[in-house]
């Protein structure tokens, strides 16, 4: 039981766009296809890596 926890991504809470940017990323949320569409496009544009956390 307790082995199986520790595979959860979600526990504890996780905020990825913080921790990217922590490491010099750039990072965004997602919730929605039109979000997901818009932050591709902008990732394309500029230089380097960038982190979307696609929120399901």
């Amino acid at each position: 039981p307790h082995a199986r926890s520790l595979g959860d991504l979600g526990n504890p809470p996780i905020d990825w766009v913080s921790l990217a940017r922590g490491f010099g990323v750039s990072g965004t949320s997602v919730a929605t296809v039109g979000e997901l569409r818009a932050a591709l496009a902008r990732s394309l544009a500029e230089p380097g890596p960038t982190l979307i956390e696609a929120v399901l």
